[in-house]
Protein backbone atom coordinates (compact mmCIF):
# COMPACT_ATOMS: atom_id res chain seq x y z
CA UNK A 1 0.00 0.00 0.00
CA UNK A 2 0.94 3.43 -0.62
CA UNK A 3 2.60 5.53 2.55
CA UNK A 4 -0.30 6.45 5.06
CA UNK A 5 0.12 10.33 6.13
CA UNK A 6 -0.95 12.49 8.59
CA UNK A 7 -0.77 16.41 7.36
CA UNK A 8 -2.00 19.69 8.76
CA UNK A 9 -3.42 22.82 7.20
CA UNK A 10 -4.41 26.00 8.53
CA UNK A 11 -4.76 24.19 11.61
CA UNK A 12 -6.83 21.54 10.35
CA UNK A 13 -5.57 17.41 10.39
CA UNK A 14 -6.05 15.31 7.43
CA UNK A 15 -4.80 11.85 5.96
CA UNK A 16 -3.15 11.08 2.71
CA UNK A 17 -1.69 8.18 0.80
CA UNK A 18 1.21 8.51 -0.90
CA UNK A 19 4.05 6.99 -3.13
CA UNK A 20 7.09 8.90 -3.73
CA UNK A 21 9.30 8.59 -6.77
CA UNK A 22 11.81 10.01 -8.85
CA UNK A 23 10.63 11.25 -12.76
CA UNK A 24 13.88 11.81 -15.11
CA UNK A 25 15.77 12.50 -11.49
CA UNK A 26 12.93 14.80 -10.13
CA UNK A 27 11.55 13.84 -7.14
CA UNK A 28 7.78 13.23 -7.46
CA UNK A 29 4.81 12.06 -5.40
CA UNK A 30 1.15 10.89 -6.52
CA UNK A 31 -1.07 11.02 -3.30
CA UNK A 32 -4.97 10.21 -2.89
CA UNK A 33 -7.06 12.27 -0.19
CA UNK A 34 -8.67 10.25 2.62
CA UNK A 35 -10.31 12.97 4.60
CA UNK A 36 -9.74 14.60 8.20
CA UNK A 37 -10.43 11.14 9.94
CA UNK A 38 -9.28 7.77 9.09
CA UNK A 39 -12.15 5.32 7.40
CA UNK A 40 -12.83 2.22 9.05
CA UNK A 41 -10.05 -0.67 8.51
CA UNK A 42 -12.14 -2.42 5.01
CA UNK A 43 -12.60 0.39 3.63
CA UNK A 44 -9.42 1.67 4.71
CA UNK A 45 -7.60 -1.34 2.86
CA UNK A 46 -9.89 -0.96 0.38
CA UNK A 47 -8.81 2.62 -0.80
CA UNK A 48 -5.09 1.40 -0.15
CA UNK A 49 -5.89 -1.38 -2.63
CA UNK A 50 -7.07 1.53 -5.34
CA UNK A 51 -4.05 3.85 -4.78
CA UNK A 52 -1.75 0.56 -5.28
CA UNK A 53 -3.48 0.02 -8.41
CA UNK A 54 -3.20 4.04 -9.81
CA UNK A 55 0.58 3.84 -9.08
CA UNK A 56 0.75 0.34 -11.10
CA UNK A 57 -1.16 1.49 -14.06
CA UNK A 58 0.94 5.13 -13.48
CA UNK A 59 3.94 3.50 -14.27
CA UNK A 60 3.79 -0.26 -15.76
CA UNK A 61 1.10 -0.50 -18.23
CA UNK A 62 2.43 0.99 -20.91
CA UNK A 63 5.44 -1.24 -21.25
CA UNK A 64 3.08 -4.29 -20.39
CA UNK A 65 1.24 -3.63 -22.90
CA UNK A 66 4.14 -3.67 -25.51
CA UNK A 67 5.66 -7.07 -24.21
CA UNK A 68 1.88 -8.45 -24.34
CA UNK A 69 1.16 -7.39 -27.97
CA UNK A 70 4.88 -8.62 -29.08
CA UNK A 71 3.79 -11.91 -26.92
CA UNK A 72 0.84 -12.75 -28.66
CA UNK A 73 2.11 -11.97 -31.97
CA UNK A 74 4.51 -14.42 -31.28
CA UNK A 75 2.00 -17.31 -30.05
CA UNK A 76 0.22 -16.48 -33.46
CA UNK A 77 3.22 -16.86 -35.73
CA UNK A 78 5.27 -20.11 -34.56
CA UNK A 79 3.73 -23.48 -34.65
CA UNK A 80 2.36 -25.29 -31.26
CA UNK A 81 5.49 -28.00 -31.98
CA UNK A 82 7.92 -25.29 -31.45
CA UNK A 83 5.66 -23.46 -28.53
CA UNK A 84 5.82 -26.74 -26.63
CA UNK A 85 9.54 -26.76 -26.70
CA UNK A 86 9.93 -23.80 -25.90
CA UNK A 87 7.60 -23.87 -22.82
CA UNK A 88 9.71 -27.09 -22.25
CA UNK A 89 12.80 -25.58 -22.11
CA UNK A 90 11.91 -22.32 -20.08
CA UNK A 91 10.60 -24.89 -17.90
CA UNK A 92 13.92 -26.08 -17.32
CA UNK A 93 15.40 -23.46 -16.78
CA UNK A 94 12.59 -21.88 -14.49
CA UNK A 95 12.91 -25.33 -12.26
CA UNK A 96 16.55 -24.66 -12.21
CA UNK A 97 16.51 -21.45 -10.79
CA UNK A 98 13.35 -21.55 -8.14
CA UNK A 99 15.10 -24.73 -6.51
CA UNK A 100 19.01 -23.08 -6.57
CA UNK A 101 17.36 -19.86 -4.76
CA UNK A 102 15.84 -22.19 -1.93
CA UNK A 103 19.41 -24.12 -2.07
CA UNK A 104 19.81 -26.89 -4.41
CA UNK A 105 22.96 -28.13 -4.98
CA UNK A 106 22.28 -29.55 -8.56
CA UNK A 107 23.80 -27.31 -11.44
CA UNK A 108 21.85 -26.34 -14.98
CA UNK A 109 24.24 -28.85 -16.31
CA UNK A 110 22.71 -30.98 -13.82
CA UNK A 111 19.21 -29.92 -13.84
CA UNK A 112 19.39 -30.31 -18.03
CA UNK A 113 20.73 -33.47 -18.23
CA UNK A 114 18.41 -34.82 -15.25
CA UNK A 115 14.65 -33.60 -16.87
CA UNK A 116 15.98 -33.48 -20.36
CA UNK A 117 17.57 -37.16 -20.92
CA UNK A 118 16.73 -38.87 -17.47
CA UNK A 119 20.50 -39.03 -16.44
CA UNK A 120 20.94 -38.45 -12.44
CA UNK A 121 23.80 -36.56 -11.41
CA UNK A 122 26.63 -38.24 -9.41
CA UNK A 123 27.56 -37.27 -5.96
CA UNK A 124 24.80 -34.53 -5.69
CA UNK A 125 21.47 -35.48 -2.57
CA UNK A 126 18.57 -38.19 -3.73
CA UNK A 127 16.38 -35.23 -1.92
CA UNK A 128 17.75 -32.15 -4.55
CA UNK A 129 17.23 -34.78 -7.55
CA UNK A 130 13.38 -35.63 -6.71
CA UNK A 131 12.77 -32.27 -5.85
CA UNK A 132 13.96 -30.85 -9.07
CA UNK A 133 11.71 -33.79 -11.08
CA UNK A 134 8.40 -33.02 -8.97
CA UNK A 135 8.96 -29.69 -9.80
CA UNK A 136 9.05 -30.27 -13.43
CA UNK A 137 6.11 -32.27 -12.86
CA UNK A 138 4.35 -29.91 -11.38
CA UNK A 139 5.04 -26.50 -13.97
CA UNK A 140 4.02 -28.89 -16.92
CA UNK A 141 0.81 -30.01 -15.06
CA UNK A 142 0.40 -26.16 -14.18
CA UNK A 143 0.53 -25.63 -18.58
CA UNK A 144 -2.49 -28.07 -19.47
CA UNK A 145 -4.83 -26.87 -16.58
CA UNK A 146 -7.48 -24.97 -18.66
CA UNK A 147 -9.33 -22.65 -16.13
CA UNK A 148 -7.96 -19.73 -14.29
CA UNK A 149 -8.77 -20.27 -11.40
CA UNK A 150 -6.88 -21.17 -8.14
CA UNK A 151 -8.20 -23.23 -5.34
CA UNK A 152 -6.42 -23.59 -2.43
CA UNK A 153 -7.11 -27.48 -3.06
CA UNK A 154 -5.08 -27.34 -6.48
CA UNK A 155 -2.00 -25.14 -4.08
CA UNK A 156 -2.34 -28.43 -1.51
CA UNK A 157 -2.12 -30.91 -4.53
CA UNK A 158 0.85 -28.89 -5.80
CA UNK A 159 2.68 -29.16 -2.83
CA UNK A 160 2.12 -32.89 -2.26
CA UNK A 161 3.93 -34.00 -5.65
CA UNK A 162 6.94 -31.45 -4.84
CA UNK A 163 7.59 -33.51 -1.42
CA UNK A 164 5.64 -36.81 -1.19
CA UNK A 165 8.52 -38.55 -2.09
CA UNK A 166 10.68 -36.26 0.51
CA UNK A 167 8.84 -34.71 3.41
CA UNK A 168 5.58 -36.88 3.32
CA UNK A 169 4.94 -35.22 6.56
CA UNK A 170 4.56 -32.10 5.68
CA UNK A 171 3.07 -32.79 2.05
CA UNK A 172 0.38 -30.86 0.84
CA UNK A 173 -0.62 -29.82 4.54
CA UNK A 174 -1.32 -26.07 5.40
CA UNK A 175 -0.33 -24.88 8.60
CA UNK A 176 -3.27 -25.41 10.84
CA UNK A 177 -4.96 -27.60 13.44
CA UNK A 178 -3.50 -30.34 11.10
CA UNK A 179 -0.42 -29.15 10.89
CA UNK A 180 0.04 -26.59 14.28
CA UNK A 181 3.56 -25.28 13.48
CA UNK A 182 4.59 -21.35 13.27
CA UNK A 183 7.10 -20.85 11.09
CA UNK A 184 10.73 -18.44 10.35
CA UNK A 185 11.91 -16.91 7.65
CA UNK A 186 15.49 -17.58 7.48
CA UNK A 187 17.54 -14.13 7.49
CA UNK A 188 14.31 -12.28 7.81
CA UNK A 189 13.06 -9.93 10.79
CA UNK A 190 9.21 -10.67 9.64
CA UNK A 191 7.48 -13.34 11.22
CA UNK A 192 4.24 -15.06 9.35
CA UNK A 193 1.58 -15.19 11.00
CA UNK A 194 0.74 -17.94 13.79
CA UNK A 195 -1.10 -21.17 12.40
CA UNK A 196 -4.20 -20.57 13.84
CA UNK A 197 -4.15 -17.67 11.46
CA UNK A 198 -3.32 -19.55 8.06
CA UNK A 199 -6.64 -20.72 7.19
CA UNK A 200 -8.69 -17.19 7.59
CA UNK A 201 -5.55 -15.40 5.99
CA UNK A 202 -5.10 -18.12 2.91
CA UNK A 203 -9.50 -17.60 2.52
CA UNK A 204 -8.83 -13.48 2.43
CA UNK A 205 -5.91 -14.15 -0.01
CA UNK A 206 -8.01 -16.41 -2.22
CA UNK A 207 -11.26 -13.82 -1.97
CA UNK A 208 -9.53 -11.17 -3.58
CA UNK A 209 -7.98 -13.23 -5.90
CA UNK A 210 -11.57 -14.62 -7.24
CA UNK A 211 -12.61 -10.84 -7.43
CA UNK A 212 -9.28 -8.90 -8.80
CA UNK A 213 -8.52 -11.62 -11.56
CA UNK A 214 -11.85 -9.94 -13.15
CA UNK A 215 -10.92 -6.77 -12.96
CA UNK A 216 -6.98 -6.11 -12.57
CA UNK A 217 -4.23 -6.45 -14.77
CA UNK A 218 -2.86 -10.18 -14.49
CA UNK A 219 1.24 -9.02 -13.61
CA UNK A 220 0.05 -7.01 -11.04
CA UNK A 221 -2.11 -9.63 -9.64
CA UNK A 222 0.89 -11.74 -10.16
CA UNK A 223 3.20 -9.78 -7.98
CA UNK A 224 0.66 -9.02 -5.41
CA UNK A 225 -0.54 -12.65 -5.05
CA UNK A 226 3.31 -14.19 -4.75
CA UNK A 227 4.40 -11.53 -2.08
CA UNK A 228 1.13 -12.07 0.26
CA UNK A 229 1.06 -15.85 -0.45
CA UNK A 230 4.91 -15.99 1.34
CA UNK A 231 3.92 -13.17 3.75
CA UNK A 232 1.33 -16.28 5.19
CA UNK A 233 3.61 -18.65 4.57
CA UNK A 234 1.07 -21.45 4.47
CA UNK A 235 3.57 -24.51 4.63
CA UNK A 236 6.51 -25.09 6.69
CA UNK A 237 8.70 -25.54 3.93
CA UNK A 238 8.69 -24.80 -0.13
CA UNK A 239 6.79 -21.43 0.04
CA UNK A 240 8.91 -19.79 -2.27
CA UNK A 241 8.78 -22.30 -4.99
CA UNK A 242 5.57 -23.13 -4.84
CA UNK A 243 4.74 -19.43 -4.89
CA UNK A 244 6.74 -19.19 -8.09
CA UNK A 245 4.66 -21.79 -9.66
CA UNK A 246 1.36 -19.98 -8.86
CA UNK A 247 3.00 -16.50 -10.21
CA UNK A 248 3.75 -17.84 -12.97
CA UNK A 249 0.33 -19.39 -13.48
CA UNK A 250 -1.45 -16.15 -13.27
CA UNK A 251 0.90 -14.90 -16.27
CA UNK A 252 1.04 -17.39 -18.29
CA UNK A 253 -2.86 -18.41 -17.89
CA UNK A 254 -3.66 -14.87 -19.34
CA UNK A 255 -1.36 -14.77 -22.54
CA UNK A 256 2.00 -13.15 -20.75
CA UNK A 257 5.32 -14.43 -21.04
CA UNK A 258 6.29 -16.38 -17.29
CA UNK A 259 8.72 -14.89 -15.31
CA UNK A 260 12.11 -16.26 -14.46
CA UNK A 261 13.70 -14.87 -11.12
CA UNK A 262 17.50 -16.03 -11.65
CA UNK A 263 19.68 -17.02 -8.53
CA UNK A 264 21.75 -13.63 -8.85
CA UNK A 265 18.19 -11.64 -8.17
CA UNK A 266 17.75 -13.94 -4.76
CA UNK A 267 19.07 -11.24 -2.18
CA UNK A 268 17.40 -8.38 -3.87
CA UNK A 269 14.25 -10.36 -4.55
CA UNK A 270 14.42 -11.44 -0.79
CA UNK A 271 14.94 -8.18 0.51
CA UNK A 272 12.07 -6.75 -1.78
CA UNK A 273 9.48 -9.42 -0.28
CA UNK A 274 10.76 -8.85 3.09
CA UNK A 275 10.44 -4.88 2.67
CA UNK A 276 7.22 -5.33 1.40
CA UNK A 277 6.01 -7.56 3.99
CA UNK A 278 7.70 -5.37 7.35
CA UNK A 279 6.14 -2.03 6.15
CA UNK A 280 2.57 -3.55 5.27
CA UNK A 281 3.53 -1.45 1.80
CA UNK A 282 3.26 -3.67 -1.50
CA UNK A 283 4.26 -1.16 -3.63
CA UNK A 284 7.75 -2.13 -2.71
CA UNK A 285 7.32 -5.75 -4.22
CA UNK A 286 5.24 -4.65 -6.82
CA UNK A 287 7.45 -2.05 -8.41
CA UNK A 288 10.55 -4.86 -8.14
CA UNK A 289 8.39 -7.51 -9.49
CA UNK A 290 7.26 -5.10 -12.48
CA UNK A 291 11.22 -4.09 -13.54
CA UNK A 292 12.80 -7.14 -13.44
CA UNK A 293 10.02 -8.65 -15.40
CA UNK A 294 10.13 -5.78 -18.09
CA UNK A 295 13.90 -6.13 -17.88
CA UNK A 296 13.44 -10.23 -18.24
CA UNK A 297 11.09 -10.51 -20.31
CA UNK A 298 12.12 -7.69 -23.37
CA UNK A 299 15.56 -9.61 -23.74
CA UNK A 300 13.84 -12.89 -23.80
CA UNK A 301 10.99 -11.78 -26.85
CA UNK A 302 14.47 -10.41 -28.04
CA UNK A 303 14.73 -14.29 -29.47
CA UNK A 304 11.58 -14.01 -31.53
Amino acid sequence: MGKLIQREKNGKKYFILAHYFRDSGVPTRIEKHLGKALPPSSELERKQDEFDYEVFKHFWIPPLQKIHLKYNKYLHKYPDALKSKELNQFGIIFTHNSTKIEGSTLSSRDTQLLLQEGITPANKPINDVIETIQHMKIYQQMLHIQEESLSLKLIKEWHKILFFRTKSGMAGIFRGIEHPFNVKIGGSKYSPPHWENVQNELMKLNLWYVKARKELHPVYIAAKYHCWFIAIHPFTDGNGRIGRILMNFIIYKNNYPMFDITPDRRKQYFNALERTMIKKNYLHFIGWFCRNYIKSTTKYLQFF
